[in-house]
């Protein structure tokens, strides 16, 4: 029996047969949702015969550039990042430099926030990799005093982005540096969210049993 095969699928939401009105005049008009027959999810597989593993985050910068990240096996190699042209799904290798290394190399990325096609940035987890439109650069310099490692991204502008993650680390960048926000939160963060400096974290505790708080 041929073993089940995880499979990369990216799915682009499409809204139809909604309106919408700027019209000032005449009473206010309670507007009804769209029902899930205005939605339809279109799909793409990359090469199911040879690609494996998993996606753990997606950043949409444009119609022309969409960035997709975790890790994956194709035709015997690894890459951490898929990339939408507008056309199709290219497979791309993502390279950090982890402090001590000889070569740069391709690790699992957790998460990836983008402002524009040559501002985006990745996680492994410790480290964070900067694409400026032709190279990678490695930030390493947080990486031996983080107490976890993150996973989840919230930002509200290239000089405003917060990162967390496992044992409650929180990460924040402000345009020029990556900086460790100290705090008591010693659960997993699984998700973050916020407006301009205020932000929400969930946070979880360990085992089914564990409740979970908001930040």
């Amino acid at each position: 029996m041929r073993p089940a095969i995880p499979v990369l699928a990216f799915f682009l939401i499409v809204c139809i047969g909604s309106t919408c009105s700027d019209s000032t005049t005449g009473p206010p008009v309670q507007a009804e949702g769209p029902s899930s027959h205005d939605w339809t999810w279109e799909y793409t597989i990359i090469d199911p015969e040879n690609t494996t593993g998993h996606l753990w985050d997606v950043c949409y910068i444009n119609d022309t550039c969409i960035w997709a990240v975790g890790k994956i096996a194709h035709r015997g190699e690894w890459y951490n990042a898929c990339r939408w042209d507008g056309i199709e799904w290219e497979l791309v290798k993502v390279f950090d430099r982890i402090p001590g290394a000889s070569q740069p190399e391709v690790h699992e990325l957790r998460t990836v926030y983008g402002e524009s096609p040559d501002n985006v940035w990745f996680s492994t987890g410790t480290l964070f990799i900067h694409w400026d439109g032709e190279n990678d650069t490695t930030i390493s310099s947080l990486w031996q005093d983080m107490k976890g490692s993150v996973h989840e991204c919230w930002a509200s502008a290239p000089n405003n982005i917060y990162m967390g993650g496992t044992n409650g680390e929180i990460v924040h960048y402000n345009g020029h540096y990556w900086k460790r926000l100290e705090n008591d939160i010693e659960w997993d963060i699984g998700a973050m969210h916020g407006n301009s400096d205020t932000v929400l974290v969930a946070a979880t505790g360990p085992g089914d049993a564990g409740p979970s708080t908001f930040y």
